[in-house]
């Protein structure tokens, strides 16, 4: 199939299928998977709760942090700025 500048429809499905593409990828749960290559991967879920009515409507897509002190960090993250700890994700155990 050719691509005509006179069709504005096709690229705009293509980038519609690509978009979902990237979508259905990126959202694979990796998380379950069991991978006997490397067993120091670890996902620690957060305890804290659901977000104040106050902050409905505000989001931040990705935030990730890598500290050396994790304490202080969260102390910082969390009682100074007020943000939810959601989950850790542990790459190695360093």
């Amino acid at each position: 199939m050719l691509l005509h500048a006179a069709s504005p429809r096709i690229p705009a499905l293509f980038f519609s299928i690509l978009g979902t593409i990237s979508v259905v990828f990126g959202c694979s749960s990796h998380f379950a998977e069991n991978s006997s290559h490397n067993t120091t991967e670890t996902l620690e879920i957060g305890t804290d709760g659901t977000a104040n009515a106050e902050t409905i409507g505000y989001t931040i897509n990705h935030f990730a942090l890598i500290s050396n002190n994790l304490t202080a960090t969260w102390e910082f993250y969390g009682t100074l700025l007020g943000m939810r700890h959601n989950f850790t994700y542990s790459a190695s155990e360093n």
